[in-house]
């Protein structure tokens, strides 16, 4: 629309259209969470990460797919990538206000402080163009050398006379990181020689990692001979839950029976005078046992 400049009648054009633009809802990706799991793990255990990745947009989202995982640590820490397990299927189609999981298995390789970090990438349905959910931080995990249990078994007194006590020590130590739970034993045992009277106490223990526990018994001497106790011990690692054991023996324990004096006396001379003669009387005193009679008067 306009005017003619000499006449200033107005004057106007065709109507016109123009090319067509194309209006499309557009997708918008975000990772809303990498979680990994257990917080605290042992090495040779397993950690689970998994990436939730969320389409806020209103169109969808084709061909999305994360990166691979970085494994960032403090300190030796460190996980490898179980064998197949990258995410499936690898491309996912996410909708408008919806989300997809994407899930790793790594193996923990040793000890320290690890997190993981990723982003993920997929195109716009509508015009195939690139969009890409920024780079996310997981949090820590923590991976501890396993409990290891190691054992050691003191008997005292180490000799001793048929019918008396001797009190028995067993210490457990556990030489990893992680905590050793519900460690128990099996009641130390030297056949018949000694009979267990009491104990353990106490009757199981949680040994936390470079920690140790002794376990207290009484046994009564109950036959001749020289022994040594014997023992299993048992517990669990706290974080995989595996069977962790060992084996301890004790020092020499000598059981004697215990004294038997006899004794028996002579005169001499056999003749003799009285009141003139010195008669000698000699007691001889014998032990038939095997531990020694001390102070015999």
């Amino acid at each position: 629309h306009g005017y003619d400049s000499n006449s200033g009648d107005p004057v106007d054009t065709a109507l016109v259209s123009s090319n067509d633009v194309s209006i499309y809802d557009s997708a918008a990706l975000q990772i809303e969470l990498l979680a990994a799991s257990p917080l605290t793990v042992s090495t040779g255990s397993a950690v689970t990460v998994i990436m939730t990745v969320t389409n806020s947009g209103k169109g969808g989202a084709i061909g999305v797919a994360p990166s691979v995982l970085a494994v960032l640590n403090s300190g030796s820490g460190n996980a490898m990538l179980a064998p197949g397990s990258w995410p499936e299927p690898s491309l996912n189609t996410i909708t408008a206000n919806s989300a997809v999981y994407f899930t790793w298995t790594y193996s923990a390789s040793a000890p320290g402080t690890i997190w993981f970090s990723g982003n993920a990438a997929g195109y716009n349905e509508a015009n195939s163009v690139t969009i890409t959910a920024g780079a996310v931080w997981s949090n820590n995990v923590l991976i501890q050398a396993p409990a290891s249990l190691a054992a050691s078994i003191s008997g005292m007194p180490a000799q001793v006379s048929i019918g008396q006590i001797v009190d028995v020590y067993v210490t457990v130590t556990n030489n990893g990181t992680a905590e050793a739970e519900y460690v128990t034993l099996v009641t130390p045992s030297a056949g018949t020689n000694l009979v267990p009277l009491t104990g353990p106490d106490p009757v199981s223990a949680s040994i936390a990692g470079g920690g140790s526990q002794v376990f207290a018994y009484t046994y009564s001497a109950n036959a001749a001979g020289t022994v040594s106790l014997t023992s299993l011990v048992k517990g669990y690692d706290i974080n995989s839950k595996v069977t962790k054991t060992a084996t301890a023996s004790s020092n020499s324990i000598v059981i004697q029976a215990p004294p038997v004096l006899s004794a028996s006396l002579s005169a001499v001379p056999l003749t003799f005078r009285t009141n003139e003669d010195v008669v000698t009387v000699y007691m001889t005193v014998s032990n038939q046992g095997t531990a020694a009679a001390d102070n015999v008067v």
